[in-house]
């Protein structure tokens, strides 16, 4: 008795093509990777560039050659002093493969990036806080309250913005690496008070717009949804006047940034 028909080794041959002819392309791709590489002497070569990232679009499972990529890719930026590029590729890195963070080399770029070209030493700060040094929730919260509740005593100098955009950083980077933490919609919520504050309305409306889908299960989202049709409807840019609905650890005048 055949087990199996002639119509089931049919759906095999054809399988078996379809899977060689993926891996041929794929290899294709690989070996087009190293004939770039030794054809250009650029800094940061577009055309390498958009065919790299295209493969991490096409093989988003091939993680380790595709983290290799991007770090690869970033170190060019860097050097290159790219600084807009650089940012896009960290963000990228960290929402393909959030652990990525935790690479020694991708680390040592981000953490020079945040220093070195955009001198924010409190993002950095923040960084090596949760990959390094591994602060819990409360380590988190005080270092976030005290920059939070320096801005709102600073404002509206120069210095409040800068820190302001810092603050949406940190916020930002612990969402992408930590999507499930118990503080990353919360963050994101205080630098959206932030952003009201200083007017900066569409910087406010992207941070509700990151609650909103990377953080679909938290508490507070209806607030949030509600918060962006109120913000989508004003039309004037006004600050937001003190307003405060969630609350964060309570801020203690003698409390320090951990270290």
């Amino acid at each position: 008795m055949r087990l199996i028909t002639k119509p089931f080794k049919t759906h095999i041959f054809y399988f078996t093509l379809l899977f060689s002819s993926c891996q041929s392309e794929q290899i294709q791709w690989i070996e087009g990777f190293e004939h770039d590489k030794k054809g250009s002497n650029k800094p940061v070569d577009p055309t390498a560039l958009d065919k790299q990232l295209a493969y991490i679009n096409k093989y988003p499972k091939d993680t380790l050659r595709n983290i290799n990529i991007l770090i690869k890719t970033i170190k060019d930026a860097v050097n290159a002093e790219d600084d807009e590029l650089a940012y896009k590729l960290f963000l990228l890195g960290l929402q393909k493969y959030p652990d990525i963070i935790r690479d020694d080399e991708f680390f040592n770029f981000i953490n020079y990036f945040y220093t070195g070209m955009l001198k924010e030493e409190d993002t950095a700060k923040w960084i090596t806080g949760i990959i390094k040094d591994r602060w819990n929730e409360d380590q988190k919260s005080a270092y976030f309250s005290t920059i939070y509740q320096n801005i709102k005593e600073e404002f509206p100098k120069l210095k409040s913005y800068q820190h302001g955009e810092q603050l949406v950083n940190m916020a930002k980077i612990h969402s992408l690496i930590l999507p499930n933490g118990e503080h990353s919609a919360l963050f994101l919520w205080k630098s959206y008070e932030i952003m009201r504050w200083m007017g900066s309305d569409l910087a406010a409306l992207d941070l509700l717009d990151l609650i909103i889908i990377r953080h679909k299960n938290w508490k507070n989202i209806m607030m949030v949804k509600k918060e962006k049709e109120l913000l989508l409807k004003n039309k004037n840019r006004l600050k937001w006047n003190g307003k405060e609905k969630i609350n964060i650890t309570p801020y203690k005048k003698d409390q320090t940034p951990v270290s």
